[in-house]
């Protein structure tokens, strides 16, 4: 394997009520956890988030650029 793609570390999308969210720290710290295992490996680490809340966004970004992964 020499990617992964993983949705959701930081945002949330709830389908039934077509609404953005922000995962709890818990639930983010494990996706983080997973995330950053699949890196040390040399995988390249792809996250796709759903949120239009700006100051997560920014979050994010800064969290990608310090760890080289790619948003999409």
């Amino acid at each position: 394997m020499s990617a992964v793609n993983q949705e959701d570390v930081f945002s949330s999308y709830d389908f039934d009520t077509a609404s953005f969210g922000t995962n709890e720290a818990e639930e983010k710290a494990y996706f983080s956890d997973y995330i950053e295992a699949c890196r040390a490996d040399g995988m390249d680490v792809y996250l796709l988030e759903y949120t239009t809340d700006r100051n997560l966004i920014t979050q994010i970004e800064t969290y990608c650029k310090k760890k080289a992964f790619i948003i999409i």
